[in-house]
Parts: structure tokens; sequence; C-alpha cells
């Protein structure tokens, strides 16, 4: 009851933006640090509660900097409700984690270039 369905990029945009609370996951059985939700919720404006992952601390930073880390399902709900509670520290985490991947050498192409820098050496 709770799907809406698929959504095109603008509405995506939006939802993603006006939400109070992104979550973002990343895929265990993929062995997965960060997914692509990792740089496109922040991207667009949203605040995001990110699974605690190795990754996902080297690209986000210590907690509460611009990103709120979980790794449990009673710490994703606890985090979410002190969120949805306070719209400034939402605009605090969305405003800071958008600056940090446009300036913090973690565009696509960032990461494209250390993939690829990677493999020559």
């Amino acid at each position: 009851s709770y799907a809406k369905g698929h959504a095109d990029p603008s509405e995506f945009r939006k939802l993603v933006a006006h939400a109070g609370v992104n979550v973002c996951l990343v895929r265990r059985a993929n062995r997965d640090g960060h997914s692509m939700r990792s740089f496109e919720i922040p991207a667009v404006g949203g605040c995001m509660v990110v699974e605690d992952t190795p990754e996902h601390r080297e690209i986000f930073g210590p907690e509460d900097r611009a990103v709120r880390y979980f790794a449990t399902t009673e710490e994703l709900v606890d985090k979410s409700r002190v969120l949805l509670r306070n719209e400034e520290q939402q605009r605090r985490l969305a405003v800071a984690v958008g600056e940090h991947i446009r300036t913090g050498k973690n565009t696509y192409g960032d990461r494209l270039a250390s993939v690829l820098i990677s493999t020559q050496n």
C-alpha cells in the first residue's frame, strides 16, 4: 500500500528533496559499501540516514557532519524519528551533504577517475 510505482527524474528530485529523511541502503549480497543513491540523494537536496559502512564513512566523514549513520533497524528508526521532528537539522544535513559531494571529490566523474587510476597501478 506504500508503493507508488516509478517516478520520472523530475518527480524523483521533488520527492527526495521534500522528504524529511531519505534512507540509503547498500546491497550486502553484492558487498557494496555505497550505492548510486549515496550520491543521487545529496545531489538533489535530500537529508540522509545512511547504512554505516566503511565506504560511506570514507565518503561522508564523521557522524552528523553531513549524514547520520545506522547499523541496526532500531538505530535507523531512532535517528529517523529525531530528524523528522527537527526540520532545521534536516535542512542543515541536506545542505552539508550536497556541498560535500559537489566539492569533496565525490562526483561520479571523480569516482570513475579513482577507479581508472587504481586499475592502472
